[in-house]
């Protein structure tokens, strides 16, 4: 979708893409209404429009609109833009609402505070219409989850490495009550040691993929996204990029308290550094799937539900177990250029 959307639009630094299917009608010409029928789902797009606050550089220039809604024929793959959206800065990830049409999205920049802004969306033309705006306590907030219950929402801030939560009114506008800690972390366990982080300020951009800017990413912590157990959803995971792991902890729906309970290897078959980014639950079997950006590859783990309940009662045991790893780039060829 990514790739059609940028063959549609000038080179812009695109950031996500979300899409809701509507069984609303739609509005426009003829010609439009004719390859476009009303159970045809949106397309949300998110684009940065500042780059030079992101951690990375992307290619491109900035973005005119921070979204750009289309709707989409699935029979041909055809785009038709039906709504822009300004207002806001950076809009990185978007998530929307399992069971309300709300999108949530979250801004990026290294050098304040990320927002975490809901929308209504109006299925018929695509307009997005703000709700409210949060303050997320960190520095590029990167990854949204809405609970299983749908009464909180659990984030992520990258620059900081900080994981948070708000809870949901009813109409699922988060409220102003943040819980915010730091990722867990211990410079004994640092994957790049005797190396100081860097001061702020002196941060190496981060799409500079070389050793020595690899090497400063993983001198700290840097949770990159919060998912929890398909199961009991009592569970979050958190890979960190930073450690080369992926962080076990127990969210408390009552409260919204995120307690550590022990941490998993990115990958066990060869050394790092390996760069866990997002994590990903088979919808019918028990398998989850890792993606590491920096080694280039995808970690398979079996997932052992029944370790859950455990954990939740204050176990550290590993309730993942890899079992495969694969590349994603051809064998010799320079993870680092990828």
């Amino acid at each position: 979708m990514l790739r059609l959307a940028r063959r549609l639009l000038p080179r812009t630094a695109f950031r996500s893409v979300n899409w809701f299917s509507s069984a609303q009608p739609i509005v426009g010409s003829p010609l439009v209404d004719s390859l476009f029928t009303p159970n045809h789902p949106l397309i949300f797009v998110s684009a940065y429009t500042n780059v030079d606050i992101l951690a990375h550089q992307p290619r491109g220039s900035n973005a005119k609109f921070g979204f750009y809604v289309y709707r989409l024929n699935p029979s041909s793959g055809g785009l038709s833009l039906i709504a822009v959206t300004n207002g806001i800065e950076n809009p990185a990830f978007t998530r929307y609402h399992p069971s309300k049409n709300i999108l949530y999205t979250a801004t990026e920049s290294i050098h304040e505070n990320g927002i975490v802004a809901t929308y209504s969306v109006d299925t018929q033309t695509g307009v997005m219409t703000e709700l409210g705006q949060q303050d997320a306590g960190g520095a590029s907030t990167c990854y949204l989850t809405v609970d299983k219950e749908e009464d909180a929402m659990l984030f992520v801030n990258y620059w900081d490495s900080t994981l948070g939560t708000f809870p949901l009114a009813e109409d699922g506008v988060p409220v102003d009550s943040v819980k915010l800690i730091e990722t867990k972390f211990d410079s004994k366990d640092a994957v790049v040691k005797k190396r100081p982080p860097p001061k702020a300020g002196e941060q190496r951009k981060h799409s500079d993929n070389d050793p020595e800017t690899a090497a400063e990413r993983q001198t700290s912590a840097h949770a990159h996204s919060i998912v929890l157990d398909p199961v009991y959803g009592e569970v979050a995971f958190v890979p960190d990029l930073g450690q080369d792991c992926i962080h076990q902890y127990h969210f408390d729906s009552k409260t919204g308290s995120l307690s550590h309970r022990g941490k998993i290897s990115a990958d066990v078959t060869k050394d790092g550094p390996h760069g866990p980014r997002y994590i990903e639950f088979h919808k019918q079997i028990g398998v989850a799937y890792l993606i590491n950006e920096m080694s280039c590859s995808v970690s398979v783990y079996r997932f052992d539900s029944e370790a859950i309940p455990r954990i939740i009662d204050g176990s550290e045991e590993h309730c993942l177990e890899q079992i495969q790893s694969i590349s994603t780039v051809p064998a010799g060829f320079p993870s680092y250029n990828n």
